[in-house]
């Protein structure tokens, strides 16, 4: 009798692992969907949202929990997500490092607005998170106050092959990344192609450009 309990159990244990795997969800911009935006707000934790090659003018856009972002083209340049400098780009909130973002090129983000955290993270603001950006670059974005690209509070990202050019700050982090919020940035910086400049303050700031 305990014996067969046991099975059931397992069994039953067995049948909710795959429940939740079977669940998440491919989400394809623009065959599913017509935005990046769109895909959101139809997403679950554990998806993936899959953008096809093309320029995708987008911005305000929030990233759900553990929902990976990820560019199908061969390269990041294949896939961008334009702001047309109307405001930052993505917003990542509390994201674990199950959540990706990989093969994207953010350009044309600001970030400015009258309250102070509106002023910071051009491209990408980050806040408690431990998310992944992979492959990814950067270009022309600007803060009004700190981080031209990224601005990162009490997160630990992992920051991996990325690249950075013409992004601006006036305040911390300058043209690329700002960690010296509250909880600064306690990742791992594995890039292997930019060259930044850490500074005494704890800033990064943009050195001399390098061809990836």
């Amino acid at each position: 009798m305990i014996q067969r309990l046991f099975f059931i159990l397992m069994f039953i244990f067995a049948a909710s692992l795959v429940a939740q795997t079977s669940s998440a969800a491919v989400l394809e911009v623009p065959e599913d969907f017509f935005s990046i935006g769109e895909a959101f707000r139809h997403s679950e934790p554990g998806d993936q949202v899959h953008v096809a090659p093309g320029q995708y003018f987008e911005f305000n856009l929030i990233l759900p929990l553990e929902v990976s972002l990820i560019g199908m083209g061969l390269q990041p340049e294949n896939v961008i997500i334009n702001a047309l400098n109307q405001g930052r780009i993505l917003v990542c909130e509390n994201l674990t490092d199950r959540t990706v973002v990989q093969n994207i090129t953010f350009i044309n983000g600001v970030a400015s607005g009258d309250l102070d955290n509106d002023k910071n993270g051009g491209a990408i603001l980050l806040n408690n998170s431990s998310l992944s950006l992979i492959n990814c670059r950067f270009i022309n974005n600007s803060a009004a106050r700190n981080g031209g690209a990224l601005r990162c509070t009490h997160s630990s990202p992992q920051i991996s092959n990325c690249y950075f050019e013409e992004n601006a700050a006036p305040e911390g982090g300058g043209g690329a990344i700002d960690p010296s919020g509250p909880g600064g940035l306690a990742g791992r910086w594995t890039d292997t192609r930019t060259r930044l400049f850490l500074w005494p303050d704890g800033h990064f700031r943009w050195e001399e450009p390098q061809a990836c």
